[in-house]
């Protein structure tokens, strides 16, 4: 029983581990997005002002 929670607990932490890591991996892409697609509204909308 004591192996089984040891191994249960082990994948629990490496999946928390694993997702924490992911999503820190995947946040600059993320943010790297937001801004271009900002850049792009705003230069939409700069374009939209001068007609």
């Amino acid at each position: 029983m004591s192996s089984e929670k040891k191994i249960m607990r082990f994948v629990t932490g490496g999946t928390l581990i694993g997702s924490l890591i992911g999503y820190f991996l995947a946040l600059p892409y993320v943010t790297v997005c937001g801004l271009v697609c900002l850049a792009i509204s705003g230069v939409g909308m700069m374009v939209s002002e001068r007609d």
